[in-house]
Order: structure tokens, then C-alpha cells, then sequence
């Protein structure tokens, strides 16, 4: 990256950012997105990183590419350290099991850590 540093998003993430695990039909998938109104700086963001999607108002990461935004912000990430390390244990779980399918105990483990995410959302 040339002009913004993994601290700086991480830094974006603390203040802008949005941290979820989203159940969809039968599948979960992560998700992070940023919430920035200068388009220009979204389309920065997305060229700098070099994965993601832009839509609206919010650069978005998910699925694989959540990982790996994870482990390059994770370190960095002080106000939502405490979600990025929840979404990154959902994401253990899920890589040791078939997202098609999950165990009862599975599932509500899932479940439990995406309702988590969602009241850390809204504080």
C-alpha cells in the first residue's frame, strides 16, 4: 500500500467500521464494512487494498476477503478489538466445519457470537 497504512483502516474500522457474521439461509459469512460519504476515498480505500466492494456509502469486505482484512487490521484495532477477535473465532469455527452444515452446538455458538456483534453495533 502506498497511501494509507493498515493502522490508518484499522483506525477507520475503530471509528467508522461495522463488524458482523451474517447467517443467510443456511450459510454464515463476515463481514466488514466502512462507512465514508467521500466517494473518492471509498474508491481510494477499495484501490489500496485491492479487495472488497463499494455500495453506497460503505466499503464492504466478506467471506475470505474479511479474513484476510482481519489479519492485516486485527493488531491494529483498539475500540473494536473485542468484535474483530469474536468474528476471528466464528471464523475458526467455521473453517473446521462445512458451512453447509453445522452441529446444533455449533449453530448456537454461531448464533450467540452474531447476536453479540449486532448489541456491540449499537452501543
Amino acid at each position: 500500500m502506498n497511501v494509507v497504512s493498515w493502522q490508518y483502516i484499522a483506525g477507520l474500522v475503530d471509528g467508522e467500521g461495522c463488524i458482523q457474521l451474517i447467517k443467510a439461509k443456511k450459510f454464515w459469512y463476515p463481514s466488514i464494512s466502512i462507512s465514508q460519504k467521500n466517494q473518492s476515498f471509498l474508491q481510494l480505500l477499495k484501490q489500496e487494498i485491492g479487495f472488497g466492494c463499494i455500495a453506497g456509502n460503505n466499503y464492504t469486505v466478506a467471506n475470505r476477503n474479511a479474513t484476510k482484512f482481519l489479519e492485516f487490521t486485527l493488531p491494529y484495532l483498539v475500540i473494536k478489538r473485542s468484535e474483530a477477535e469474536l468474528l476471528n473465532h466464528a471464523l475458526l469455527i467455521l473453517k473446521h466445519k462445512s458451512r453447509r452444515y453445522c452441529q446444533p452446538t455449533i449453530e448456537r455458538e454461531l448464533t450467540e457470537i452474531s447476536e453479540t456483534l449486532k448489541i456491540c453495533h449499537l452501543k
